[in-house]
């Protein structure tokens, strides 16, 4: 009898140690499963970098910190654009920037390694913000990328508590019009501040069209976004690495605490699925792709 009770207070202890573990995995900020062997083809960093903090060395030096190949950046403006060319055109020396447009939130920055083009603008729907696809000439292939800046969870008049209830759908329509710039048949990824966790409307929304969270399967717990509230930080899980998983498997996946923004550089790291892979022709995407041998 007595060994029936020790056995069911180890399983008991076990079982709880377990689900502690859980919870703690949930409340790690870069909780990244080790990376399988290969080369990574393609690292992709998402970075809202907070267009007041151009000053900020921390954040500028966040940027860069990573081997990513390409940089998907939010909220730049003139003067981060003139810091970013001075600090990181060694590294990306393609780079281009839009304007805030009519909010000072409102601009977006892209600088990589490879040559690139913008090939859409994508405006708003329900929102504040503009979205970019862009088209990367990798070695690999051309890959088309998405970088957007969804609506924050906030309503016109600017409450939070209300806009957190019925701003989805307006993420779900900016995301869905965003979508249409994709050219079919060219490997795609989409990044940058959903302003929602992937079980938000325009998250579902990508999803259920193929692609695949980098957070979701390597840090499923980590939280992105800090802001602070009292004595207290309130944190979310608001900038996403997206892919499409048909092209691209993922390697490793995290976000860094790095830098003074209130949101954090999101690094994923991808890898062709196959030999071949797609390149296009032209960049209207009017002729469709051809297999690279």
């Amino acid at each position: 009898m007595k060994t029936t009770r020790r056995l069911l207070l180890s399983a008991l202890l076990l079982a709880g140690g377990a689900a502690l573990a859980r919870y703690v995995g949930v409340l790690t900020w870069d909780r990244a499963r080790p990376a399988r062997a290969g080369r990574a083809d393609l690292t992709v960093m998402t970075y809202n970098v907070n267009f007041a903090l151009a000053h900020d060395r921390e954040t500028r030096d966040a940027i860069g910190s990573t081997d990513a190949d390409v940089v998907l950046l939010q909220e730049t403006n003139d003067a981060w654009a003139g810091v970013i060319r001075a600090r990181h055109a060694g590294r990306y020396p393609h780079m281009r920037f839009a304007a805030p447009g009519r909010m000072l939130a409102g601009g977006l920055g892209v600088i990589s390694r490879w040559p690139f083009e913008v090939t859409d603008v994508s405006p708003s729907d329900g929102g504040f913000f503009i979205a970019w696809r862009v088209l990367v000439h990798t070695p690999a292939g051309d890959v088309q990328m998405l970088n957007v800046h969804l609506r924050p969870q906030v309503t016109d008049d600017g409450s939070f508590v209300r806009g957190h209830l019925v701003t989805g759908p307006n993420r779900r329509r900016e995301i869905t019009r965003h979508l249409r710039a994709l050219t079919p048949g060219i490997p795609a990824v989409i990044a940058g501040d959903f302003n929602e966790s992937e079980r938000g409307d325009a998250a579902q929304t990508a999803l259920r069209r193929g692609m695949r969270s980098a957070l979701g399967m390597y840090a499923p717990g980590a939280m992105t976004w800090r802001w602070p509230v009292g004595p207290w930080t309130v944190r979310q899980r608001f900038d996403h690495v997206m892919f499409d998983d048909r092209t691209f498997e993922c390697l490793d996946a995290r976000a860094l605490l790095r830098g003074a923004s209130d949101h954090l550089p999101v690094v994923a790291r991808l890898r062709w699925r196959r030999a071949s892979v797609w390149a296009t022709r032209g960049t209207d995407g009017g002729q469709g792709a051809t297999a690279r041998p």
